[in-house]
């Protein structure tokens, strides 16, 4: 049995064996118990648990291995504070995508609540639309990639 969920801006398949998110924990659906609740077992740890639909969160689609890979390290390496940001940043992004009216009027209360440019909050509404989940949302590193080492002045 298999179900898509499209009420947030991420679909989520809901049968066995798809991957999810559930309390920032990678899991991977068992079954469907009814229409509110899936059983899952977390990846890491093995154990199984019963929640509620809402609270699962699913992979992005359309992401390459290689953005998925840069999302899955940017948020091993993002620090709580980081994270806290970023989920500051999703609650505001998913009011702009659910306001109706203005949206020029809607960007601007945004920009002011995250203290961004205007073309920031845009770029951040365009990364979610890509790919709804509150990783997004994370600062990426700036400047010279770590795995890259600069040139020494000779």
């Amino acid at each position: 049995m298999s179900k898509c969920y499209t009420d947030t801006p991420l679909r989520l398949e809901i049968a066995a064996g798809a991957i999810a998110a559930h309390s920032s924990r990678t899991v991977v659906i068992v079954e469907p118990i009814d229409g509110s609740n899936v059983r899952v077992r977390d990846l890491a740890t093995g154990t199984e648990q019963s929640v509620p639909l809402r609270e699962l969160s699913g992979a992005a689609l359309g992401l390459g291995r290689k953005d998925t890979q840069r999302r899955w390290e940017l948020v091993r390496g993002t620090t709580r504070k980081g994270w806290l940001r970023a989920r500051r940043r999703e609650r505001v992004v998913l009011r702009l995508i659910r306001n109706d009216g203005e949206v020029a009027k809607h960007i601007a209360s945004a920009s002011r609540a995250l203290q961004l440019s205007r073309s920031s909050v845009y770029r951040l509404l365009q990364r979610y639309r890509q790919a709804a989940q509150t990783s997004s949302l994370l600062l990426g590193h700036r400047g010279t990639p770590p795995q890259h080492r600069r040139l020494s002045e000779a």
